[in-house]
């Protein structure tokens, strides 16, 4: 997942081009949301570093 981040960041200018002709949002916009792509995937990433064999119940009852 931090290798996909890393390419994701690598590529944002790419991939930021391609938002703004597929939605028409502007080039920083896409840019910016390009870059919080690749840290929402590291940060999903850092959660297996905080796995301890515990897991967290639910809050809803019928919930695993």
């Amino acid at each position: 997942m931090r290798r996909a981040a890393d390419i994701l960041r690598g590529r944002a200018e790419d991939v930021a081009s391609l938002m703004v002709r597929e939605n028409g949002k502007p080039l920083a916009q896409a840019r910016l949301e390009a870059l919080a792509g690749a840290d929402i995937i590291d940060g999903f990433a850092g959660e297996a570093q905080r796995t301890y064999g515990q897991v967290i119940p639910s809050r809803a009852p019928d919930v695993l």
